[in-house]
């Protein structure tokens, strides 16, 4: 066995599960993965020859519906196969997928994109999660965390007069599908020509459009028609006037949504007011986004978050500020 610098409760919890619900001859941690933003440590483990991902959390975070849908989303071809997870002791081994870089994937290939869409469709359709967490509630719960500081900030306090007017979205029964509530490049891996999921912290029972808004606003978030496409595929028809009124507005709500999820994270190291010579000096969002898709973007950098709150914020009052907001609105209220 071979230890890499981790951990040691860490590399003792492995060793305990593998010795103890494993017929490991030999194995050894190969590396610490890095995947995301996720608050949990992620190892490339070999056993006896096959290469897994140990996935450890905060046992005291509740991660009994976590785990629980991890094995029922890998199940469903979904997500990496689950081979072994115990709550309570913070732990889940499953497969190790080698992860194709998304630029090369062309997800904006037509028929990548009808591929993209019917994962997406498949998941919405697999019962899969145990809980109702509304994304409005997880929302609240990281904007309360936020400094007085940031709370004041004149873009923050635009975009947060708007979100109660969001949440009608929320609202519909008919369109509460499983969602997995936190679907970005970091989360989508590709292998063997299929598509998986990683990271369901997040899953929950939720509005349909939630995980259509993070798609478009992470996979098509160029303005030449890909997200129409995307939607098309999805639903197997052209969006009626109160479906691309949802749209429009979830993608708004996603959009102040990772805007302040990204500011809480660099909160601690960045907590500093929000100047107009910042905001002014911001990249577009295709800009950012192009970097990011040719791994020039250190999401773990507190820098970067910041940048991307900021071009969140910006982005999402622009759409508020535009008339197809007022329109979206009307039509959505008419279903009251």
């Amino acid at each position: 066995m071979k230890a890499v610098d981790i951990n040691t409760k860490h590399y003792l919890l492995i060793k305990n599960v593998l010795d103890n619900y494993f017929d490991a001859i030999h194995w050894e941690i190969q590396e610490v993965l890095m995947l995301g933003l996720s608050s949990s440590s992620l190892y490339k483990v070999l056993i006896n020859d096959v290469c897994f991902v140990a996935k450890i959390s905060d046992p005291h975070a509740g991660l009994n519906n976590e785990y629980w849908t991890m094995k029922i989303a890998a199940e469903c071809n979904l997500s990496p196969k689950v081979h072994f997870s115990d709550a309570d002791m913070g732990i889940v081994i499953m497969d190790y997928i080698e992860k194709t870089p998304l630029q090369k994937v062309k997800l904006n290939k037509t028929k990548h994109i009808f591929k993209f869409a019917a994962f997406i469709k498949k998941l919405a359709s697999c019962e899969c999660v145990l809980n109702n967490n509304s994304a409005v509630k997880r929302f609240d719960y990281v904007y309360n965390k936020l400094t007085p500081c940031l709370k004041e900030a004149a873009l923050v306090r635009r975009c947060i007069s708007v979100m109660h007017q969001l949440q009608i979205l929320f609202l519909e029964p008919d369109d509460l599908k499983t969602s997995h509530g936190d679907i970005n490049p970091y989360n989508l891996l590709f292998y063997d020509n299929e598509f998986l999921l990683v990271d369901w912290a997040s899953a929950s029972k939720q509005s349909l459009y939630f995980d259509l808004a993070a798609c478009g606003l992470f996979f098509y978030y160029r303005e030449n028609g890909e997200d129409n496409v995307f939607l098309t595929a999805y639903f197997g028809r052209d969006l009626n006037a109160m479906e691309k009124a949802k749209f429009y507005l979830m993608k708004l709500f996603v959009a102040i949504y990772y805007g302040i999820m990204f500011l809480y994270l660099c909160d601690i190291d960045n907590a500093l007011d929000i100047s107009d010579a910042e905001i002014s000096a911001l990249p577009t969002y295709v800009e950012f986004m192009e970097r990011m898709d040719l791994d020039n973007v250190n999401l773990a950098d507190s820098k970067t978050q910041r940048q991307l709150s900021l071009i969140y914020l910006t982005m999402a009052i622009d759409m508020f500020s535009h008339k197809a907001f007022d329109n979206a609105l009307s039509i959505l209220k008419k279903q009251e």
